[in-house]
C-alpha cells in the first residue's frame, strides 16, 4: 500500500548506496564518447537524470521504467525487445540475480551496448533475499554468463548495510584496466581499439624486469658479446 502512495519509495530507500556513486563515476569517466545510454531494469530509479549531457537516454523496465525529462521510458521484456540502435553505454544494476536466464540476459546486454556496466550482489548467502534466484553470485558466475572476462572489476562494500556488490564493465575489446586513469592511457595508446591485452603484457614485462635471474642472464649475455676494448 505504501508503494502505491509513494511510487518512488524504492529509490528513496536506496539512493544513498555507494555502488550508485561508483557507477556514476564510471559513466562520467567515460567522457564525451557516450552519446546514447540505455538503463535496463530501472524500476523507476531516476539515476539517468545524473547525465543530462548524454543526448539519448532510454529507461527500460518490465513493469516501471523511469520517465523523466528528455528520457524515453520503455515498458518491455528486455529479452524480447528489439532496439533500433546500438547504445554507447548500457547499465544494468541489480537485475541479473532476478532473471531465470542470466546468461541470455548478459549476452543481449553485450549485443546492444558498446560498453556495459553491471552490478550484482556479490557472494550473498543463499535465500538471503526472497526474490533472488541465483545467490551466491561470484566472478566465476559472471564469466560463465557473459562468456568472457570483464574489462574492469570492482567490489563495493556498503557502509550502512555492509553488503558487497560486484560492479563490472564490459567493452568490445580485451584490454583489462584497474582504474579510469589506466583505461584512458590504454585507449590513447590504441591497444584497446585493437583488442589487445596490453595490461597483461606490461605486467609480465615488469615482472621479468624485477626478476633477479632474468637480470643476471641479460647482464651475462651482454658481457659475453661485448667487444673487447682497444
Amino acid at each position: 500500500m505504501q508503494d502505491r502512495i509513494n511510487p518512488h519509495a524504492y529509490w528513496e530507500g536506496r539512493q544513498d548506496l555507494l555502488y550508485y556513486q561508483v557507477v556514476r563515476q564510471l559513466v562520467e569517466g567515460f567522457g564525451g564518447d557516450i552519446r546514447s545510454m540505455l538503463d535496463v531494469g530501472s524500476k523507476a530509479c531516476p539515476y539517468l537524470d545524473w547525465f543530462p549531457r548524454i543526448q539519448t537516454r532510454v529507461s527500460l523496465d518490465l513493469v516501471e521504467p523511469y520517465a523523466g525529462p528528455r528520457i524515453e521510458a520503455v515498458k518491455a521484456d528486455f529479452l524480447h525487445w528489439e532496439p533500433t540502435q546500438t547504445f554507447d553505454l548500457v547499465t544494468c544494476l541489480q537485475v541479473l540475480e532476478h532473471v531465470p536466464r542470466p546468461d541470455l540476459f548478459a549476452r543481449k546486454l553485450l549485443a546492444v551496448g558498446k560498453i556495459v556496466i553491471v552490478s550484482v550482489p556479490f557472494d550473498w548467502k543463499p535465500d538471503s533475499v526472497a526474490d533472488h534466484l541465483h545467490d551466491p553470485i561470484t566472478e566465476r558466475d559472471m564469466r560463465r554468463w557473459f562468456g568472457r572476462e570483464a574489462n574492469f572489476t570492482y567490489v563495493c562494500r556498503e557502509v550502512v548495510t555492509r553488503s558487497n556488490r560486484l560492479i563490472q564493465v564490459y567493452e568490445r575489446n580485451a584490454a583489462i584496466w584497474t582504474n579510469l586513469g589506466k583505461r584512458s592511457k590504454l585507449h590513447e595508446s590504441g591497444f584497446a581499439a585493437a583488442g589487445d591485452r596490453p595490461s597483461t603484457r606490461l605486467r609480465l614485462r615488469k615482472r621479468m624486469r624485477k626478476n633477479n635471474l632474468v637480470r643476471t642472464v641479460k647482464r651475462n649475455w651482454r658481457r659475453l658479446w661485448r667487444k673487447p676494448e682497444s
